[in-house]
């Protein structure tokens, strides 16, 4: 292993560096913010958490057990990844997104996302089951007809409506993936409200979505959408059960 990572840190350096540049104080606290950032998001596979090093003009962290590399480079302000084994052969590494971009979700408030503020309709809802012996089941149920509102509001409230009924719930959002203003991926986390009670009927301590959002063609011209999933395991007796639910904004 020490070998291994010996290998990757020279690879890092010697392939992707030519010279050594000094590092400003306030270029490597941003690094240092996105690069806790992403060991946060994806706990899984960026774990232990790694100390920041410098080669040339990167700021990168390396995971030995990942066999995986994230770095900063400074030229173009931009978070890369690349194996261990994919640097050795050479190849460039891979692009996820500028330090700008990620920097906006860090301490995210509800006003920065536009794109979500507003009313969304609920159009079908479902369960992507996985049963014990592997094989995979998926229900679905339209929604449209009952005209299934939620409405984010860039205070922080979220509003829900259904069959003249209100029920008014707080919303917060760590987005993973921007384009731009627009959400990508993110995590949606609902508090207040009924909430808690709805988390606590998942089998869950919180009630956190995992969000997409997206756009589509209709009739008329391209509509913004949104995917909501929650895995719901515990309330049933399957291997994998996921809650996935589909929004469009009300026109």
């Amino acid at each position: 292993m020490k070998n291994s990572k010996r290998l990757m840190m020279s690879g890092f350096t010697g392939m992707l560096l030519a010279t050594i540049t000094s590092v400003t104080a306030d270029i490597k606290s941003d690094a240092d913010t996105v690069l806790n950032w992403a060991e946060t998001s994806f706990s899984q596979t960026l774990s232990p958490t790694q100390p920041t090093s410098t080669a040339g003009d990167w700021l990168y962290r390396s995971y030995p057990a990942a066999d995986l590399l994230v770095g900063v480079y400074q030229p173009d302000n931009g978070v890369y990844y690349i194996t261990g084994s994919a640097l050795v052969r050479g190849d460039k590494p891979i692009y996820y997104d500028t330090v700008t971009n990620i920097l906006k979700t860090v301490n995210p408030k509800p006003d920065n996302f536009q794109t979500l503020i507003g009313k969304w309709l609920l159009l079908s809802s479902g369960y992507e089951i996985t049963k014990q012996d592997g094989s995979i089941v998926e229900t679905y149920t339209d929604h449209r007809p009952k005209n299934i509102t939620w409405e984010f509001f860039s205070d922080g409230r979220l509003v829900a409506q259904q069959d003249g009924q209100t029920q008014e719930n707080r919303w917060s959002l760590n987005a993973i993936k921007l384009n731009g203003n627009a959400i990508e991926y993110g995590k949606l986390t609902l508090t207040g409200g009924n909430s808690e009670q709805l988390a606590t009927s998942f089998g869950l301590t919180e009630l956190v979505y995992t969000m997409s959002a997206g756009s589509v063609f209709g009739g008329s011209g391209k509509y913004p959408i949104m995917d909501l999933s929650i895995d719901v395991t515990k309330i049933g007796p399957y291997k994998k059960n996921i809650l996935k639910m589909s929004f469009q904004i009300k026109i």
